[in-house]
């Protein structure tokens, strides 16, 4: 098999995972080189900056990536601060991921709902760089205000990425971030890759230099009864796409409404009975181990260079994560 036409696997886990169990499949994953450990920020289960020291501090010769945190939740100057923590904890093999993240899981942490999504991220992203870059800066955003702040760690080159979706968040990370993290139905996929190219290639950038990973819900099986497995994956990313992306699918509007009321209603379960395995399917990578390869195969030729393995893995995670090795799945 030709390099080229490889992704990178890496291994995703969330917050909302006890850190013990994280720390088994983080493990695993470095002693089978995978690429990166990427932690999920579940703003309403264990604090993150925390969660994923805790990780770096016990895996090694892995990179580790942090995303989404959203500006929403936690002050600029508690990201800069712990962002750089954690390069330096890493020796900086670290990257920071940023995003508006659950717009549901904010309103309801904060009590607001996120507002002016596209300049608020805009102005993060510029200020952070700054920040991890030594100099000085001022910000005000509402009750956030900052005035001739600077980080007094070593310099690091850490590399932000923007966890976004829709086509203004889309050409934003084209402009300006160093990595795409797209969780997104498959069917919208190419399309999404399209505006940041082209976003990127409008602000004098090479699209090539900005690294675009997948992470959707994955499943290691060879039976349909198992993609039931990652309903709760599903639901969480439909309930935070808009209804405008929602309605470009090829898919029962009515229902993925449905879905989208019971979940607000409270009512999880009731909400997780509407998916069908045709939702299922738009936003999962499923398969055994031949079928995904050649779906990777084929995402890897639209543009994306790494795909991460992540929740709900399997009935078996580790051993899921163990079979997936890019060593293994790629030898013959």
């Amino acid at each position: 098999m030709k390099q080229n036409t490889i992704p990178d696997l890496s291994l995703g886990v969330t917050t909302g995972t006890p850190i013990h169990t994280a720390l088994k499949l983080s493990i695993t994953a470095s002693k089978n080189n995978y690429k990166t450990v990427w932690i999920g920020d579940d703003i309403l289960s264990y604090e993150a900056f925390t969660y994923t020291s805790i990780i770096a501090n016990h895996v090694k010769n892995i990179r580790i990536g942090l995303g989404v945190i959203s500006p929403y939740v936690y002050p600029i100057s508690t990201i800069a601060s712990a962002t750089a923590t954690l390069a330096e904890l890493t020796f900086n093999n670290f990257i920071l991921g940023l995003g508006v993240g659950g717009s549901l899981e904010v309103e309801r942490l904060t009590g607001v709902k996120p507002k002016k999504v596209v300049p608020r991220l805009q102005d993060t992203i510029t200020i952070l760089k700054k920040i991890f870059n030594k100099e000085t800066v001022n910000f005000e955003y509402g009750d956030e205000k900052i005035v001739a702040y600077k980080l007094s760690f070593t310099k690091y080159n850490i590399p932000v990425y923007l966890g976004v979706r829709g086509p203004k968040l889309l050409e934003l990370a084209g402009r300006l971030a160093d990595g795409v993290i797209f969780s997104a139905p498959l069917s919208l996929l190419g399309e999404s890759l399209k505006i940041v190219k082209k976003a990127a290639v409008n602000a004098h950038r090479n699209p090539d230099d900005i690294r675009k990973i997948l992470w959707n819900g994955f499943i290691l099986s060879n039976n349909v009864e198992d993609l039931k497995l990652a309903k709760s994956v599903v639901l969480t990313i439909i309930n935070s796409m808009s209804d405008s992306l929602l309605a470009q699918l090829k898919l029962d509007t009515d229902l993925l409404n449905q879905i989208k009321k019971e979940f607000l209603k409270g009512n999880k379960s009731q909400a997780m009975d509407y998916i069908t395995e045709d939702i299922l399917r738009e936003f999962c990578l499923f398969g055994g181990v031949e079928e995904l390869k050649q779906q990777f195969i084929e995402i890897k030729n639209l543009g994306v260079d790494e795909i991460i393995v992540g929740p709900p893995f399997s009935s078996n995670p580790l051993k899921t994560i163990k079979t997936m090795s890019s060593e293994k799945i790629w030898r013959k």
